[in-house]
């Protein structure tokens, strides 16, 4: 999960870990491999591509948050960038709007 240096933007970090931690622990227990969680700093596409050829991570989860502003649309989101880019599969997560987890 990027960050752009907010308070609000570390409380969701904060928020995303405690989440991911429980289903994390219930595969380790059915004998997944270990979920690894790692915070690093930069422009968020390069930093989870360079973070993915680091480590050798097999699946990066994202959201779809940001993927209907306008920004987004003539900026490109990181979303949709680092689905292209990134060197593992990648799972969309339904953060926002509908199919999104409690809507």
């Amino acid at each position: 999960m990027g960050t752009d240096g907010s308070e609000s933007s570390y409380r969701a970090v904060d928020r995303a870990a405690t989440v991911a931690r429980d289903p994390a622990d219930r595969a380790w227990g059915l004998g997944v491999a270990p979920v690894e969680t790692v915070a690093v700093e930069g422009e968020p596409v390069d930093a989870l591509s360079e973070t993915v050829k680091e480590r050798g991570i097999d699946l990066l989860v994202v959201s779809n948050r940001g993927l209907n502003s306008l920004a987004g649309r003539l900026l490109g989101s990181v979303t949709a960038t680092i689905s292209h880019k990134a060197a593992c599969d990648v799972l969309l997560v339904h953060t926002t709007g509908k199919g999104a987890a409690g809507s």
